[in-house]
């Protein structure tokens, strides 16, 4: 039988333009729980009194076709929680008016200063850490064309190197990456695999 858990007392303890920490007191047959949640949410859409669940970011695993062959856009960012640099993908919040589609379409251009020829969700709304955060994400495997310069914020490191995508799985195994972009490259190798390097049929 499932524990019955209710909020008791919900408080702001902190917050910044991106993050939030919360402080929430449940009771849970009676016995009251303490928890600590971090949230890109403000506390009136927090996802454990709204039960609303939505995409809060964006993950994007780019592609380009370039003299007949097929490679991955894959990032490497300096990350400041790590005081170090790892591979990953284009990615970021989407920002209020915004869909996913067109939160994706802007981070690669942002991140990468490519153009979408194409884009197929893969993923609705998946929870990122959900002992920590209520936060949600879709992501998307897109196809890239047209490179020009990024526009990155001042906080943000980030270069990109195309990766051959009979390369790719190998190369998630050796890189240290974010475990979001790993996964969701490894499905893109996975499906380039799976359709047996016929760039036509990489759908998902």
């Amino acid at each position: 039988m499932e524990t019955r858990v209710k909020i008791k007392k919900l408080e702001k303890v902190a917050g910044s333009k991106f993050l939030n920490l919360y402080h929430i007191f449940y009771d849970a047959d009676g016995k009251e729980i303490n928890y600590y949640m971090a949230s890109r949410r403000s506390i009136d859409k927090l996802k454990v009194t709204t039960k609303e669940r939505r995409a809060d970011v964006v993950r994007i695993a780019p592609y380009v076709k370039k003299d007949g062959k097929v490679f991955a856009v894959v990032t490497k960012e300096y990350r400041f929680p790590i005081n170090d640099y790892v591979y990953s993908t284009p990615a970021g919040n989407i920002d209020a008016g915004e869909t996913p589609e067109q939160a994706a379409v802007r981070e690669v251009g942002e991140e990468i200063g490519a153009r979408v020829k194409r884009i197929v969700k893969i993923d609705d709304a998946s929870y990122s850490s959900v002992g920590m955060t209520d936060e949600a994400i879709a992501c998307f495997v897109v196809e890239v064309e047209h490179f020009e310069e990024a526009h990155l914020e001042p906080s943000e490191f980030i270069t990109y190197q195309l990766v051959p995508m009979d390369e790719l799985m190998h190369f998630t195994n050796e890189k240290v990456f974010d475990l979001q972009a790993r996964l969701v490259l490894k499905t893109l190798a996975y499906e380039w695999k799976l359709k047996k390097h016929n760039e036509n049929d990489l759908k998902f």
